[in-house]
């Protein structure tokens, strides 16, 4: 594919891609860098032929973070320190007063393992079917269904454990 018919259609799906971005790192700075990392991965390797851009550019971006994680992961094993993007959102938006739900599913997200963050993110915030999000995670569709279905699950009991303890401070 010339390289600028790929560019042209690389911008056209940066949207969704800086949504699943920042729904894997829950920090605008570490999406916005994700993105980046995505995009150049995606331009030097190509796509493969018959292969949809955005699923395959989703499927490298979930690659990219993989990856972003064992260095995180490796650098704390061999300094001992953490480093300082790694984690969730640090800055004083998520603080404001009054949180709403959303921010309260996402911080329940955020403790789902890793498998179930994504395939989540990738079906209810992107709007991809259990076939494309099985494709991505390059798993059958039966274990996508069981990762959404687990963490939906999660989520519902997580937020009623929260209403119960809500009604009982009342």
């Amino acid at each position: 594919m010339p390289a600028k018919l790929l560019n042209n259609r690389l911008l056209a799906i940066l949207p969704d891609l800086k949504r699943f971005a920042l729904s894997l790192t829950r920090n605008r700075e570490q999406a916005e860098d994700l993105v980046q990392d995505t995009s150049l991965r995606v331009m030097r390797k190509g796509i493969p032929d018959d292969v949809d851009l955005r699923r395959w550019a989703f499927r490298v971006c979930k690659n990219a973070w993989i990856d972003q994680l064992r260095k995180q992961k490796n650098r704390l094993e061999t300094t001992g320190e953490e480093d300082e993007n790694a984690g969730g959102v640090h800055d004083g938006e998520a603080t404001v007063e009054g949180r709403s739900e959303l921010d309260t599913v996402m911080t329940i997200m955020a403790r789902l393992p890793q498998d179930q963050q994504i395939a989540l993110s990738l079906v209810a915030i992107e709007g991809m079917s259990y076939r494309e999000v099985s494709d991505v995670m390059d798993v059958p569709i039966g274990t996508i269904m069981s990762r959404v279905s687990r963490a939906r699950g999660s989520i519902a009991d997580a937020l009623a454990a929260g209403q119960e303890g809500a009604n009982d401070q009342n």
